[in-house]
C-alpha cells in the first residue's frame, strides 16, 4: 500500500472512532427548519443561507452520527438508523412539525426521515441527493469486517 494510502488509512480509522462533539446547533426563532449536511458534515455549504432563515426560522442544523457511535449502540449504520436518530434529537428539541433540508446523503436521510415519519414534516427540500443510497457489496463487506481489522 502507497504511503499516501496509509495515511488515508489511519485518518478514516481515526474519524470512525470520533464521536460528534454535539448532535445539532440552533439558530434563530419561529418555525422550525432542519438541515442536514451530507457524508462529509460540512455545514459551511448551508453558511449563507442560515442568516437569511434566522429571522423568521428556528433553523437546527442537525449533524450526522459517525460509525463509531453507531457500533457503540450495536446499529447497523444505515439511512434508517440516521432517520431514527434525527427523530430522537427532534422530540428531545419538542419539535412535532418541521421543514426538512437535506443535502447529498443527508438527502437520503431526509427521504427515509420522511417516509418514517410523514406527519413530522411540512416541506421536504432536497439538494444534490438521489432516491436511493446503497453502499456497494464491496464497502459493505468492509464495514462488517471492520472491528476486526487492525487499527
Amino acid at each position: 500500500m502507497s504511503d499516501l494510502g496509509m495515511r488515508l488509512g489511519r485518518l478514516l480509522n481515526r474519524r470512525q472512532e470520533m464521536v460528534r462533539p454535539f448532535r445539532y446547533k440552533e439558530f434563530g426563532e419561529g418555525s422550525p427548519v432542519v438541515i442536514i449536511p451530507g457524508l462529509d458534515g460540512l455545514t459551511e455549504f448551508f453558511a449563507d443561507i442560515t442568516p437569511q432563515l434566522t429571522p423568521r426560522h428556528r433553523v437546527i442544523v442537525y449533524y450526522l452520527p459517525l460509525l463509531a457511535e453507531a457500533q457503540a449502540a450495536g446499529e447497523p449504520y444505515t439511512v434508517e438508523y440516521l432517520a431514527a436518530d434525527l427523530k430522537s434529537v427532534l422530540d428531545e428539541l419538542g419539535i412535532a412539525k418541521t421543514h426538512v433540508i437535506g443535502e447529498s446523503f443527508g438527502g437520503a436521510v431526509a427521504q427515509t426521515f420522511v417516509l418514517a415519519n410523514p406527519d413530522m414534516v411540512d416541506r421536504l427540500i432536497l439538494i444534490s441527493t438521489c432516491a436511493k443510497f446503497e453502499l456497494p457489496m464491496r464497502t459493505r463487506q468492509v464495514l462488517r469486517l471492520q472491528p476486526y481489522m487492525p487499527q
